[in-house]
């Protein structure tokens, strides 16, 4: 059997060993590490463009499918990379903590740290019932105070989602994955990245507008999805006809004022957004004070 992933025990940068693979998508492979220089576990993702490249006969070197993919992968090695260094500037404790960024084996690989817990949907599943109270400060606030932190970077996620938040015991949520994120002030034309149900409407198309009011639609859809089980319908199929039920009918707990602040944020033209997170968590602490 042909293995596209790294084995146990390889070593990375003479530091990190691979203890088993993760996940495998179309563009990376992700990893459970131990690193031996701090003696704890890590999380290394390895660019890895599925169809496009095969593993060497030693098991690690990259090597390309088409000689004429070289400079394409180069630069989208570089690309990759850049996640990291987008990390690097986002320190904060509800956001995944980067560590390192090297190549290797003829690709790149950067290195997470490794927070225990469950995606929010797996949780959702697991968790016991919470009151309003408790979702509202320990869930969303926290949430929202990460994607500030990012927007004043001049960053946004853009692919924020329950798959991409991690509940950990001490930290709370916290916020991972930012091979998508993007300067959104430098990067007008970036590649195409959504996700059904919580990506905005501009997030399909290459030219159209986005800022930090697209973060707010999918931060909106995650709220709207934790708090009534239903993932909103496609933004694209919004348009033609919006068949997104109202939160406060679906559940009692939330007040009539912050059902709406939610399906404001939730709107299809993004200039009836909040065009920054602030008044979002105004309103959010708002209505964690309704509760206390």
């Amino acid at each position: 059997m042909e293995y596209i992933w790294l084995q146990e025990k390889v070593i990375l940068k003479d530091r990190y060993k691979i203890e088993k693979e993760l996940s495998v998508s179309d563009l990376s492979i992700v990893y459970l590490a131990d690193d031996m220089l701090c003696n704890c576990r890590c999380i290394v993702k390895e660019y890895y463009p599925k169809g496009k490249v095969l593993r060497d006969m030693d098991g690690k070197t990259v090597v390309y499918r088409m000689p004429t993919y070289k400079q394409v992968f180069e630069d989208e090695v570089e690309i990759f990379l850049n996640e990291g260094e987008i990390l690097k500037e986002c320190n904060h404790k509800n956001i995944v903590k980067y560590v390192d960024g090297f190549k290797e084996n003829d690709t790149g690989y950067i290195v997470l740290e490794f927070c225990e817990g469950k995606t929010l949907d797996k949780h959702m599943k697991d968790e016991n019932e919470v009151s309003i109270k408790e979702v509202l400060k320990d869930l969303f606030l926290p949430l929202i105070d990460a994607v500030e932190h990012i927007h004043k970077k001049g960053v946004i996620h853009r692919d924020i989602k329950p798959a991409n938040i991690i509940i950990n015991k001490d930290k709370g949520p916290v916020l991972i994955d930012f091979g998508s994120a993007i300067n959104y002030k430098k990067d007008k034309n970036s590649k195409i990245f959504f996700t059904t149900g919580f990506s905005p409407v501009e997030f399909y198309s290459k030219e159209a507008k986005k800022g930090k009011f697209s973060d707010i639609y999918s931060v909106a859809a995650t709220f709207y999805y934790y708090l009534t089980g239903i993932t909103p319908q496609k933004s694209p199929d919004r348009l033609a006809g919006d068949c997104v039920e109202d939160l406060g009918s679906l559940n009692e707990e939330v007040s009539k004022f912050y059902s709406k602040i939610i399906m404001k944020n939730l709107s299809i033209d993004h200039r009836k957004r909040f065009s920054n997170v602030k008044l979002l968590k105004l309103f959010t602490y708002f209505e964690y004070l309704k509760h206390k």
